[in-house]
């Protein structure tokens, strides 16, 4: 059945790319990111995996759509891809011009800071974003921060060192970003690796500074953390925050990879109870089955994920208030499960 499934979508996909009728759209991504550039021209930045210093800029995405795909995913259950994306432009720009161009958004926009996990290489990253953008549309503006990964799913220890590493400029730039566009506006949301940038840079922030709030929401998607150590840290991040909510899944398998190489249980892992702690909520998206390979993209992959994670972004912080949610309590805890309607 995987093979059929396959054959059909890549047959669809050499068939759709010259059968799109409205042709290629793009969306642009503002980017902040401290990967070294490659290249030797300015006006034609490569970034890699290698550590450089911050540098701001701008991506553009071209997106092409592969008609014959439209619900095959539904009837296989499982991901299928349904456009084509690629990098067509970046550019680079001074940090005073990135601010002023943040200072003219309507104020009343969210500005989603995602921070991406494990490998992924700066075109993979920008296209990440760019689809987060566009489903987001005009009702908030999304920031990548890129850290430099080197984009090989072998490298996950040089990864690891390299998320924690470019905690220092993330703490940096949340600092910045808190004085150019305010708490009240910020989302912070990061993925699996990602979240070990954002937490650390959150510690730092608070040592500094001591109880504060930066953030509107924080956001943790399938977190590759050591569950002990957030745990023992929450108390501390918890003020930086007016909202925090946890994603996890029993169906994970990259997680369940960095638990048997670090011997401790990750936090974006539900396990027979997922992590519930006062002041965070709990998301189990285990019901949705894995749909996609390895599980841990669900809010990319898995349409009833992206939906509530979109509506999260767009204000409905409360899982309570959101369609596809089902509350959960077993010995005094309370956490939600996502579950598909549509089944």
């Amino acid at each position: 059945m995987a093979a059929l499934a396959l054959l059909i979508a890549v047959t669809a996909c050499a068939a759709g790319s010259a059968a799109d009728p409205d042709g290629p759209s793009f969306t642009e991504l503002l980017f902040v990111t401290d990967r070294a550039d490659r290249s030797d021209d300015p006006e034609t930045p490569r970034f890699g995996g290698r550590r450089g210093p911050v540098v701001h800029g701008r991506c553009e995405v071209r997106f092409r759509n592969i008609p014959l795909t439209d619900g095959l995913a539904r009837a296989l259950d499982t991901h299928i891809p349904t456009e084509i994306r690629n990098v067509h432009r970046v550019a680079t720009m001074p940090a005073a011009a990135f601010d002023s161009e943040l200072q003219q958004l309507p104020p009343e926009r969210p500005i989603v800071l995602f921070v991406h996990g494990y490998a992924y290489g700066f075109d993979r990253a920008c296209r990440q974003g760019a689809q987060l953008q566009r489903r987001l549309g005009e009702d908030a503006t999304v920031l990548l921060f890129t850290w430099p990964s080197d984009g090989n799913p072998m490298d996950y220890g040089s990864d690891r060192g390299d998320a924690e590493w470019a905690a220092l400029d993330f703490a940096d730039l949340v600092e910045r970003l808190n004085a150019v566009v305010g708490p009240d506006r910020l989302k912070i949301a990061a993925h699996s690796l990602g979240s070990r940038t954002v937490l650390d840079a959150l510690v730092r922030l608070q040592l500094k500074n001591g109880i504060e709030r930066l953030a509107d929401h924080l956001v943790l998607l399938a977190p590759d953390f050591d569950t002990a150590r957030f745990r023992a840290l929450w108390p501390l991040l918890a003020p930086m925050v007016r909202d925090a909510t946890l994603y996890v899944s029993d169906n994970d398998r990259p997680l369940g990879v960095s638990e048997s190489l670090h011997d401790m249980p990750r936090l974006g892992q539900a396990g027979g109870a997922p992590t519930v702690l006062d002041g965070l909520q709990t998301v189990d998206v285990s019901p949705l089955g894995r749909y996609h390979p390895t599980g841990h993209e669900y809010y990319r992959y898995h349409p009833a994920a992206g939906e509530d994670f979109i509506a999260l972004l767009l204000g409905r912080a409360d899982a309570a208030e959101r369609p596809n949610t089902v509350r959960r309590t077993q010995d005094g805890k309370t956490w939600y499960e996502l579950v598909d309607r549509e089944d």
